[in-house]
C-alpha cells in the first residue's frame, strides 16, 4: 500500500501525486459516498494533515513555475455561488481547504496522461498573502459577514467543473454546509456587496453548472434573491 502517512519522505519527489495515486483515488476521487465510515474519514483527515505539515515544513514538492492556465481568462460575465460543504463548527481553516483542493483539483489534473503537465511539479500560479494557493474561490464568506479575497480577478478559479465557465466567472463560496438551510443574513449581505462590483453578470449556483452536485444547497433558489 502506497500510504502517504507511512511514506511521507516520498512527498519530496516532484511526481509524488502519481506515486500515491491509488490512495488519493481511494480517499478523494473514487469512494462511494453512501459507504463512508468513521475509519474512512479519520484516514482521510490524517492524509490531509500530513500534507499540511509537509507544506509548512517545505517537504512537499510543488512547482515554482509552470503552465500558465490563466492565459485563457475571459471577460467576467458570471458569478458562481458555492458552499464549502464543511461544518463551520469544525473550523476548517484555509490550510485544510487548500490541501483538499490541491488533491481534488490539481493532483487529479496533473495525473491525466497525454497532457503537457502530466507528471510535472504541481503549480497553480495563484498566490494569496505571498504563498501559492490551490483554493479555487475568489471570495470565501464567513458566517459573520467577513470575507477573504483569495484569488485575484485575473486568476481562473478551478471551481465550476466546466473550464469555459471557469474562464469567465468569479467564484463566491459560503463557508459551511447549507444543504437544507440559508447562509446568515450577514454573509448574504456581504456577498451581495461583492456581486454589485461586477456589472451585467448572471448569478448561478454550482448545481446549475454540474447536475451531480447539490452545491450550494437545495434552498439556493430561495436565497439567491438576497444576492441580486
Amino acid at each position: 500500500m502506497r500510504d502517504i502517512v507511512l511514506n511521507k519522505h516520498r512527498l519530496k519527489n516532484t511526481d509524488w501525486y502519481l506515486y500515491f495515486q491509488p490512495q488519493l483515488a481511494e480517499y478523494f476521487y473514487e469512494y462511494e459516498k453512501n459507504n463512508i465510515t468513521e475509519e474512512f474519514l479519520n484516514k482521510r483527515e490524517l492524509i490531509v494533515k500530513t500534507l499540511i505539515t509537509a507544506i509548512k515544513e517545505n517537504t512537499l514538492s510543488l512547482g515554482k513555475n509552470g503552465e500558465n492556465f490563466d492565459s485563457e481568462r475571459k471577460p467576467i460575465d458570471t458569478i458562481i455561488v458555492h458552499m464549502t460543504s464543511t461544518s463551520y463548527k469544525k473550523n476548517r481553516d484555509l490550510d485544510y481547504l487548500n490541501i483538499l483542493d490541491l488533491i481534488r483539483l490539481y493532483a487529479s489534473e496533473y495525473s491525466r496522461k497525454n497532457t503537457p503537465h502530466y507528471g510535472k511539479p504541481i503549480f497553480s500560479g495563484h498566490y494569496y498573502n505571498g504563498v501559492q494557493t490551490f483554493i479555487p474561490y475568489h471570495y470565501l464568506i464567513n458566517p459573520d459577514g467577513s470575507f477573504l479575497n483569495i484569488l485575484k480577478d485575473e486568476y481562473i478559479g478551478w471551481h465550476a467543473g466546466n473550464w469555459d465557465i471557469n474562464c469567465r466567472s468569479i467564484a463566491i463560496a459560503f463557508k459551511g454546509n447549507f444543504t437544507n438551510s440559508f447562509p446568515s443574513n450577514a454573509a448574504l449581505k456581504s456577498a451581495k456587496n461583492i456581486i454589485t462590483k461586477y456589472k451585467n453578470v448572471k448569478v448561478l449556483g454550482h448545481k446549475e453548472i454540474i447536475q451531480t452536485t447539490k452545491c450550494p444547497g437545495d434552498k439556493f433558489d430561495d436565497w439567491r434573491k438576497s444576492l441580486i
